[in-house]
This record gives structure tokens, sequence and C-alpha cells, in this order.
């Protein structure tokens, strides 16, 4: 019994070393370089500053002291601050690009424009929807947008409410599986919040980010169905 005790503790030591091992490596390469994509959808690498590497070191003795102090962090505290530093920053950043799409995303927009004026030149033969009749579903995700704006921008601000909803649905998805573990769920709502090419997809006027928050959503309540008291 107790060599397998011995065994399952080995095994956790092992696949936590791991774990973290892949997500150190993932912060590195992060702050060490950033990608620039082009009109042409080329993918342009180039090193980061200094800054990038100090900010990355002390985010890291950030969580290892708040790690320490698990205990007297409560969750809904520290998903609050989280929730009102995105949005902040959030609303910083929608105001301070220009609301311009290009490629797919624009082609669906610009459908969905033309859909409310009754042209329907995207769904004849040739045509964008015609060709992508998969994003039928997103054009009318987007048709409210349009009637009410002239651009882009409410769909930023629709991304910035969805990555909250993707992360609050991540943090209660964590409670279920891990059994409440507090300093799990810590670690849960600090990692979704960290991973910044989520909050910076925002911009990106397209399905990831509602087809993501659609996807955390049906986890949850597929999770909140298996676990019902009648089961």
């Amino acid at each position: 019994m107790k060599e397998r005790w011995f065994a399952y503790k080995f095994c956790s030591w092992i696949a936590a070393a791991a774990g973290m091992s892949v997500l150190f490596m993932i912060l590195a390469c992060n702050l060490a370089a950033s990608a620039l994509v082009d009109l042409y959808e080329v993918v342009h690498f180039s090193l980061s500053g200094v800054s990038w590497l100090v900010t990355g070191i002390a985010g890291v003795i950030l969580g290892v002291w708040l790690m320490g102090k698990a205990e007297q962090v409560k969750e809904n505290r520290l998903f609050r601050v989280f929730s009102a530093g995105y949005l902040a920053a959030g609303v910083y950043l929608i105001f301070s690009i220009t609301p311009v799409i290009r490629g797919d995303p624009s082609w669906t927009f610009n459908a969905a424009v033309q859909f409310l004026y009754k042209r329907f030149e995207e769904f004849s033969e040739g045509g964008y929807l015609y060709t992508y009749p998969q994003q039928v579903g997103l054009m009318l995700y987007e048709l409210p947008f349009c009637f009410f704006f002239d651009n882009a921008r409410p769909l930023f601000f629709a991304n910035l409410v969805e990555i909250l909803v993707i992360n609050w649905h991540t943090w209660q998805i964590s409670r279920m599986l891990f059994q409440d573990n507090h300093r799990v769920n810590l670690l849960t709502i600090g990692l979704s919040f960290l991973f910044l090419p989520q909050f910076f997809f925002l911009a990106f006027a397209y399905n990831t980010i509602p087809g993501l928050t659609l996807f955390v959503m049906g986890w949850y309540w597929l999770l909140r169905w298996e676990q019902r008291p009648e089961r």
C-alpha cells in the first residue's frame, strides 16, 4: 500500500513538473519574441525588449508570492479585480485603434450590411457566402450589430464581454473538475487572465471568441448536468 502511495505521489509530481515546464517555456517564448501578421497573412517575428522580460519575471514572482498567500486571497475578489483591469484595458484598446477589419472578417461583416439592404450578391454563385456557406452563422451573429452601428467597434466590445464570460466559465469548470480546490481555482483565474493572446483577440471581429464562448458554456452546463444530484 505504501509503495502505491509513493508511486502515485511520484507520478503526480512528474506530471505537475512537466506541465509547469511547458507553461514556463510558452511564457519564455512569448516574452522573448512577438509576432506580427501583415496584410497578406505572413507572420513576422521580432525580439521583444528588455521591459517585457522584466515584466514577465515580475509576474512570475508575484504569482509565486500569491500562491504562498493563497488562503488569504478570495476567488471572487481576485476575479473581480482581474475583470475590472480587463474592462479598463479593453475599453482603452478599443478606442485606441481604428475599427477597420480585413480578410474574412470584413467579408462576413460586409455581407451582413448588404443583407440588411436586401442585397444578396454574396449568396450568388461566386460570392463569398456561396463559396463558404459555413460563414452564414457568423454573418447572422453580426446582423444586430450592423443594424445599429456602421463599423466593427461594437463587435470588439462584444468580444471583450465574451472573454470575461469565457474566463468565468473556465473558473467554474475548474471548481467542478478539481473538487473546488482553492489553489487550483486561483491558478485557473490567474492563468486565464494572463493569457494575453485571448485578450488581444478582442480586436479580431471573427468567430474565434464567440465560438470559444459557446464551447466553454456548453462544457460548463454538461458538467452541471453530469453532477446533478439525482444522477
